[in-house]
Order: C-alpha cells, then sequence, then structure tokens
C-alpha cells in the first residue's frame, strides 16, 4: 500500500491493508522452523506533522512453526506491534541509519507494506512454543514427553 505524503494530514487516519507474504520473507533471515500461512493484514493509524510521518499500529497473521522444546510443528495467530515515524531525507544526518523506530521516506509517499515488512522480520519471536506447558523432550532418548513418560532412569534424565 503507497500513501502519498499530500494525502497525509496532521489528523490521524486510520488505514487497513493486507500484506503479501512474499514481501514478509526476505525479512524472515530464511528461518526453516517458520512457514507463514497467511493471511497477513495490517491496521495502521497514520499522520503528517510537517514532513514528518509516523505510523503506528499491529499486523497479524497466522504463522506454521516449530515448538522450541518439542520440535512438533503447530499454527499459532502473531500480532505484531509498530510504531515508526518517517522524516523527510534532507532531515538525515551524515551517517545517520534507520532503526527500528526511524526511517526516512522519500518526500513523495511511503510504502507501507514494506515498512511492515520489515518490521515482521525484526519482531516475530525467534522461538515459538506450541504450549507455555510444554514438557520438550527427553534429552536421553528424545522422546515427546506431552505424550507421556518415557522409558528412561530418573538418573538418566
Amino acid at each position: 500500500m503507497r500513501l502519498l505524503l499530500k494525502s497525509l494530514t496532521p489528523e490521524e487516519r486510520r488505514v487497513e491493508f493486507p500484506i503479501e507474504i512474499n514481501k514478509i520473507k526476505p525479512y524472515l533471515g530464511g528461518r526453516e522452523d517458520l512457514e507463514l500461512v497467511g493471511p497477513f493484514a495490517g491496521e495502521a493509524w497514520v499522520y503528517k506533522m510537517n514532513a514528518t510521518v509516523h505510523l503506528k499500529g499491529v499486523i497479524r497473521g497466522t504463522v506454521k512453526a516449530t515448538c522450541g522444546r518439542c520440535l512438533d510443528m503447530f499454527e499459532a495467530d502473531v500480532a505484531i506491534r509498530f510504531n515508526q515515524t518517517l522524516r523527510p531525507p534532507e532531515s538525515k544526518e551524515a551517517g545517520e541509519e534507520e532503526d527500528l523506530t526511524t526511517g526516512f521516506h522519500d518526500g513523495y509517499a511511503i510504502q507501507v507494506d514494506d515498512i511492515v515488512a520489515a518490521q515482521i522480520g525484526l519482531k516475530i519471536p525467534q522461538v515459538f512454543l506450541c504450549d507455555d506447558e510444554c514438557l520438550g523432550l527427553c534429552p536421553s532418548c528424545g522422546k515427546n514427553l506431552n505424550e507421556g513418560p518415557c522409558e528412561c532412569s530418573p538418573q538418566a534424565k
């Protein structure tokens, strides 16, 4: 979704937009423990003060993830909040880089889905758990302890 800067005002405006999964994938760094099953959608509030654009909102979607304890695959809904300030290019100081909350626009428009795709890559959890009470795998025999106790002796665990 592209927003023209001239269409933005100091009054906060709500926008909704879909996010294509193939726009998000490059920001995930080739993670093999995570599959985006979508759909992903964003909801944001945007306004402009002088030449600075403020964008805040939430991205929601569904992923298929590998549990960090038992290694089972499961689906999980994710909601990632973001808050981004985009300044005009002439305000950039020598050597200044974009970061998690501050970036720069081109003076003409902002590409909202690119901004939030990067936010997903930065803020999506590194480890997913199928359940907070997941027992994981037996360190000796590798049995999934969520399916019941294993035959290992207590000393082997």
